[in-house]
C-alpha cells in the first residue's frame, strides 16, 4: 500500500543518514583529525556519567591516533585494491536473491540491476534492525521490495526462507561449531 511504501521510504532515510553520519565519522576520526578525535573521545567520557569508561575511551583515542599514522602511510592502489575487493564481496552477497529468483523467474540484465538496487535497501533495513540479525525484519522487507517479482505470497514466502538458509543461517552454524572449539584453546 502507499503508506507502506511512505513509512518504507522515510526508514530508509532515517536509517541512511545514521549509516552515513557514522561512516563519516569514522573517516573523518582516522583520516583528518585524529589528535581531535581522541581529544573529543577524552571531552566526552570526562563527563560524571561516562566516566567510569573514560580509560576505555582514552584507549580508543590512542588507538585512533596510531592507526592514523599506519593508514596513512598506504599507497593509492592499496585503497583501490580494498575498495574494489569490498565492492566485490558485497555484490555477490547481494546476488545471492538475483540467483534464487533466477532460478524461478526469469529476468533481463535490468530487472536484475533493479533488484541488486533494492537489495541496498533490504541490507540497509537489516543493518538498523533491533531484532538479533534482522529477523523478522528481513523478510518483511524482502516481501515488500520483491513483491513485484513474483505473484505468489506462498513462493516469496518460500524464497525468503531459502535466501536466509543460504546467506544467513550457514554463519550462525559455522560460529556454533567453531566458537567452543576456540574457546576452550583460550
Amino acid at each position: 500500500s502507499m503508506d507502506n511504501q511512505e513509512g518504507l521510504y522515510w526508514f530508509f532515510w532515517l536509517g541512511f543518514s545514521i549509516i552515513f553520519a557514522a561512516c563519516l565519522f569514522l573517516f573523518l576520526s582516522i583520516f583528518v583529525w585524529p589528535k581531535l578525535a581522541s581529544k573529543f573521545l577524552k571531552a566526552i567520557f570526562s563527563l560524571p556519567i561516562l566516566k567510569r569508561w573514560k580509560n576505555g575511551a582514552i584507549q580508543t583515542g590512542a588507538d585512533i591516533e596510531v592507526t592514523s599514522a599506519v593508514m596513512r602511510k598506504e599507497p593509492f592502489m592499496y585503497w583501490l585494491k580494498v575498495f574494489g575487493a569490498t565492492l566485490m564481496s558485497w555484490i555477490s552477497r547481494y546476488l545471492v536473491i538475483n540467483a534464487l529468483l533466477q532460478a524461478f523467474i526469469g529476468f533481463n540484465l535490468i530487472e536484475h540491476m533493479q533488484l541488486l538496487g533494492k537489495q541496498l535497501v533490504l541490507w540497509l533495513f537489516m543493518l538498523i534492525s533491533p531484532t538479533p540479525g534482522g529477523s523478522g525484519v528481513a523478510e518483511y522487507a524482502f516481501s515488500e521490495l520483491l513483491a513485484p517479482y513474483a505473484s505468489s505470497a506462498v513462493l516469496l514466502a518460500g524464497l525468503a526462507i531459502i535466501w536466509r538458509l543460504i546467506s544467513y543461517f550457514p554463519y550462525l552454524f559455522i560460529g556454533a561449531i567453531i566458537l567452543p572449539k576456540w574457546l576452550r584453546k583460550k
